[in-house]
């Protein structure tokens, strides 16, 4: 048993390491429960008394390492219940970890022959999401990418949990040849059955080279564009659009149909001309902009916005969604965000844009709303929330999969951005 001293002093080394673990290691260091039932205690010791319990599989926010093989946690349940678990019974899933190399490639897949995303320089911060051999997981500006282990230094890393890769991402040449091998076969059955063509339900969709969201993109099809089913089997389908580029789609924003697909009218992959005249950001004038209405409350400062903002890292992402716990798109995130404190903005990227007040990138501040065009064409299709530092929050639909923290200033927003808004007054 402890000594009244020794709980004394575990409790007070926990409160050391929380302190030591402050801020985004707080949302960003994650954990999975083991066991079927796990017992979480008041400290860090068997004989401690038993306060809660875990089920197999969720989710605890890491606080600190409380030593001895035990860690301090709080369960994300919505309880808040704080506790201390025995590392045998959770796998450490997202860590926060920094790069300490100016100049480091960021690769899309786990190899120096992969093409990199960009570069990382020293003092950079990343969620990492496991270890794959010599690599470090690594969400980077919207998508998953991959660091050498040699670059990177974090509390947590040497726990972090070991990942299996598909063949798609470890070996895509050699997937995409079985991929087609595979083709074959399935076009062949469905063409003794009946046809099916697919219809963009999404407001545009990128056609990748293989079926992995790091893939490059080899065309964005707009919202309503009907393709060619090649193989729908499983989520990502191989499509061929009318100029017979072959390439993959995320099922989930294409609606499936059967029988003879119907000719496009627009074979130019750009929006209509209208949409360009109403978005365009170089034509928005002044008397198009809507003022924003707070509530009685009163107005809400940056940093309490984005200190909300940031408890909802990791959300996944749903197209359409609003609700910050089960899932938001990036606009329903910002939305949903602002509208806790009585800030009611509209609805989707491109209205929110005809909101607030210009500002200009050298000008950014935490909470102004930042907007990018990711679907390669002129209209508005994606929002953010300027976090300062460098850093934007959004939730993506990218290898991220959620609500995350990214760099603003990487190659991917910087090549994609638009313009931003100031909503706060």
């Amino acid at each position: 048993m402890f000594s009244s001293t020794s709980l004394t002093k575990s409790l007070a080394l926990g409160t050391l390491l929380a302190a030591v673990f402050s801020g985004s290691a707080f949302a960003s260091n994650i954990a999975t429960v083991k066991g079927d039932s796990v017992t979480l205690r008041s400290y860090n010791a068997n004989e401690a008394k038993a306060i809660a319990y875990a089920s197999k599989n969720e989710e605890l926010t890491i606080v600190a390492n409380a030593n001895n093989g035990w860690y301090k946690i709080v369960k994300r349940d919505g309880t808040g219940t704080t506790a201390f678990i025995n590392s045998d019974y959770m796998a450490i899933t997202q860590t926060d970890a920094t790069c300490v190399v100016d100049g480091v490639n960021v690769r899309c897949r786990p190899t120096t022959e992969s093409a990199p995303y960009g570069k990382a320089n020293k003092g950079d911060v990343f969620v990492t999401t496991g270890r794959y051999k010599d690599w470090y997981q690594i969400r980077y500006n919207g998508y998953t990418g991959y660091i050498h282990k040699d670059y990177m230094q974090g509390s947590l890393l040497s726990e972090l949990n070991e990942i299996t890769l598909p063949e798609s991402v470890t070996n895509p040449e050699k997937f995409a040849a079985q991929k087609q091998g595979e083709t074959v076969a399935v076009v062949s059955a469905k063409t003794a059955q009946q046809e099916m063509y697919g219809v963009v339900t999404s407001d545009s969709l990128n056609m990748r080279e293989y079926p992995n969201a790091d893939c490059d993109i080899v065309k964005v099809l707009p919202n309503g564009y009907n393709v060619t089913i090649l193989n729908a089997d499983g989520k990502w389908l191989e499509v061929e659009d009318d100029d017979g580029d072959k390439g993959y789609v995320n099922g989930s924003y294409l609606t499936l149909k059967n029988g003879e697909k119907p000719e496009n009218e627009d074979q130019s992959f750009e929006p209509a001309e209208e949409e360009e005249e109403a978005y365009n950001p170089n034509d928005v004038k002044p008397e198009d902009f809507v003022p924003v209405i707070y509530n009685s409350t009163g107005k809400v400062t940056a940093s309490e916005l984005l200190g909300f903002a940031e408890n909802y890292v990791g959300t996944p992402y749903v197209f359409g969604g609003t609700d910050l716990v089960n899932g938001v798109d990036c606009s329903g995130f910002v939305y949903s965000v602002y509208g806790n404190f009585g800030i009611k903005l509209n609805r989707t990227s491109r209205d929110m844009y005809r909101q607030g007040e210009v500002v200009e990138m050298s000008e950014l501040e935490p909470g102004d709303l930042v907007f990018f065009n990711t679907g390669g064409n002129s209209a508005i299709s994606h929002v953010g929330m300027y976090y300062g530092d460098g850093k934007y929050i959004h939730s993506t639909d990218g290898a991220a999969k959620g609500v995350t923290i990214a760099d603003f200033y990487g190659a991917y927003p910087q090549n994609t951005y638009v313009g931003a808004r100031r909503i706060l007054k």
